[in-house]
Order: structure tokens, then sequence, then C-alpha cells
């Protein structure tokens, strides 16, 4: 395993904290760790960013 940095972005536009519920705020967190699972999974096995 290496060490790596990966930047991602939680998206664009205004999710008011009124309207975030724990099931949505999952939903978000759940996707963005899919998306470091991925990037860390290429990177892992030599690929590019």
């Amino acid at each position: 395993m290496g060490n790596y940095t990966i930047a991602i972005h939680g998206g664009a536009g205004t999710i008011l904290q009124s309207e975030m519920t724990p099931e949505l705020e999952k939903a978000y967190t759940d996707g963005l760790q899919q998306a470091l699972d991925a990037g860390y999974a290429v990177l892992d096995k030599g690929g590019n960013a």
C-alpha cells in the first residue's frame, strides 16, 4: 500500500442544513467514501490520477 493524497469535491450548489436529514447526509458521505475508495484502488494498482 502506498501513501496517496486524494482530493474530492462534494458537489456544486448549496444544501441547506435545515434540509439535510441524517439519511441524506449518510448518502452523501457514503458516495464520497466510494469515490475515495475507487481512486485509491486505481492508484494502488499503479494507475494514473
